[in-house]
């Protein structure tokens, strides 16, 4: 029972990669390049095996309304677009997450080693460029785990891989300007507000502290009444 609910599951998620590869594929060249590695990692090995499957592509290209060819060439330019990415991050080169290690990269880079050896493609230069590139990406990988298991966290004495670091959060360092600048703006308004506020609780109490003379008419020879007087009243000598 347990192996049947294990089973259903892996199917189920092997499902709905394939979904997210087919919008990748259907959307690949409106996709920019930061986002799609981010996209199609998660999916790397749905499009490896598009790449590999016609069956698999057939079923891919029912969803997109394309032809399996197309969507073969497509899944294959994606792969590519990960290998040779332009940070040149080993770890998605092998269309690996940032968290991957050694065992992850030995996995992948056997499987993408096999598919893309360039003795099953004589004479295709592109092969051999790539698969100099999986190699690469695997040596550089078990550099940067050294005795670790994994390059993340800690990459090399503890550091995080700077072409890893950027991957994961350019996309934020991108919006900081925006964020910042509204921020400042934020604060001078608060502290416009805060100082026409002071300046009002300031006249507010100045006017409390005013003592008014008042004057009040008083009959010749009459004294003020004390209420007057210890209310700031002054005597005024009336006619009558």
């Amino acid at each position: 029972m347990g192996n049947y609910h294990g089973g259903a599951h892996k199917a189920g998620e092997d499902e709905f990669q394939l979904i997210l590869a087919a919008g990748l594929i259907r959307g690949f060249a409106l996709i920019p390049p930061e986002e799609m590695y981010e996209k199609a990692v998660p999916c790397f090995e749905s499009l490896l095996e598009i790449k590999e499957s016609r069956d698999v592509a057939s079923k891919v290209s029912s969803l997109i309304d394309g032809t399996a060819a197309s969507v073969q060439k497509t899944a294959e330019a994606i792969v590519d677009r990960l290998l040779f990415n332009s940070t040149n991050n080993p770890l998605l080169s092998l269309g690996l997450p940032g968290y991957a290690g050694k065992a992850e990269a030995a996995q992948r880079w056997r499987r993408l080693i096999v598919l893309y050896h360039p003795d099953k493609y004589p004479g295709q230069k592109e092969y051999e460029e790539r698969a100099k590139r999986i190699n690469e990406a695997y040596r550089e990988i078990q550099t940067l785990c050294g005795n670790n298991s994994r390059p993340w966290p800690g990459g090399v004495n503890g550091r995080l891989p700077p072409a890893i670091n950027t991957l994961h959060y350019s996309r934020y360092l991108r919006r900081m300007p925006a964020f910042i600048l509204a921020l400042a703006i934020l604060m001078a308004v608060l502290s416009v507000l805060f100082f026409v506020r002071t300046m009002q609780d300031d006249r507010g109490s100045e006017n409390k502290g005013e003592v008014k003379t008042m004057v009040y008419p008083i009959s010749d020879g009459l004294p003020a009444p004390p209420a007057l007087l210890a209310a700031g009243g002054e005597r005024r000598e009336g006619n009558g």
